[in-house]
């Protein structure tokens, strides 16, 4: 049968795990169009409530009551070897604009520990992100996938 069917998903997912689950889709529903929508997860529960898309694929710490945990992934630092980023007393920060998680879990737990930091790179993309990472002039706090 043919039809439509609207995935909302983030940045994340979108450049490295859905182009396998895709793929997969396609092969079992050839007939069916799919639309795609990349971007923040409160912006996809938010589309997804409306009823804008049929499904959403975003990131959470835990998952609400009416959402399903699809993949477990923990947070990590990262940075390029090709930079001096992690060593400075200052740490010098890519990170995403206000109100992303990664953001505030990065804040936070460096808050926490009473590390100094800076925001070094601030970009609304991954790519923002991925290119000051690999210039290493910053580190991120982010998933294995985002690596």
């Amino acid at each position: 049968a043919g039809g439509r069917v609207a995935i909302g998903t983030t940045q994340d997912f979108a450049d490295r795990g859905l182009p396998e689950l895709l793929r997969s889709f396609a092969v079992s529903h050839p007939r069916v169009r799919i639309e795609l929508r990349v971007g923040r997860s409160a912006e996809l529960a938010q589309a997804l409530q409306a009823g804008q898309l049929d499904l959403a694929i975003t990131m959470r710490q835990a998952p609400a009551s009416d959402e399903v945990a699809v993949i477990g992934e923990p947070m990590r630092w990262l940075c390029s070897q090709k930079g001096l980023a992690a060593r400075e007393e200052e740490l010098p920060l890519a990170l995403l604009d206000p109100h992303c998680g990664f953001r505030e879990a990065a804040l936070a737990a460096l808050d926490a520990a009473g590390r100094r930091y800076r925001i070094a790179a601030g970009s609304a993309s991954l790519a923002g992100l991925r290119t000051a990472v690999d210039a290493g002039i910053a580190l991120t706090l982010r998933t294995a996938r985002f690596a």
